[in-house]
């Protein structure tokens, strides 16, 4: 695989992962958490009686979601939804894995916004970021440092 980068010049926008692209992978990564936590109901294994306000619910939820988007990323650079639209992650400075730092980092920014009442335009934008910005980053990548390429 060809190194997107020589030294420090900036990668081609063509091998930069559009934001349609992005998009695609995040719905069919969500698809496969939800079909994974309807198994994991099927089996018993959570209680889907409350809902979203289970509490238990909740936390299998953002745990196997953590779990799924954090190893992924941090060992491969592609969760199967990037595999299957052919995306992956890579260091700003590279063409590896971000490893395990920036992939929680990635998955963190958002997290964290979202729950911290008050600031739900912000975690929109965390995603939009990407749109304009240059590089294609959205504010989770820009902080821990990765770039979205086309595999």
């Amino acid at each position: 695989m060809d190194p997107i980068f020589d030294g420090d010049v900036m990668p081609s926008t063509n091998n930069l992962a559009t934001p349609g692209k992005r998009f695609l992978g995040r719905m069919i990564d969500t698809i496969i958490l939800v079909v994974g936590l309807i198994a994991l109901g099927i089996a018993g294994l959570i209680d889907f009686s409350e809902g979203a306000t289970n509490f238990g619910f909740t936390v299998v939820a953002v745990l196997l979601a953590a779990a799924y988007e954090i190893v992924f990323v941090a060992t491969r650079g592609q969760t199967p939804g990037k595999m299957a639209v052919g995306t992956r992650v890579v260091t700003e400075t590279g063409d590896d894995p971000p490893g395990w730092g920036p992939a929680l980092i990635r998955y963190a920014v958002p997290g964290v916004v979202g729950v911290i009442p008050g600031l739900g335009l912000l975690g929109i934008l965390i995603y939009l970021w990407l749109l304009w910005d240059n590089k294609r980053q959205g504010l989770h990548d820009k902080a821990a440092k990765t770039l979205v390429i086309n595999a």
